[in-house]
């Protein structure tokens, strides 16, 4: 890969999996585990 791209990559693998994690703990802290929890993630 060229090194002027890594930052970005990077940056987008550490970003996009926090961002996936932190909207399901906000979905669990509101709703909880319900019935349609997935559906609304």
């Amino acid at each position: 890969m060229d090194k002027k791209y890594y930052k970005y990559v990077n940056t987008l693998l550490v970003i996009v999996p926090m961002t996936l994690i932190m909207a399901f703990v906000g979905l669990i802290r509101n709703y909880g585990f319900g019935e349609e929890w997935f559906l609304k993630f």
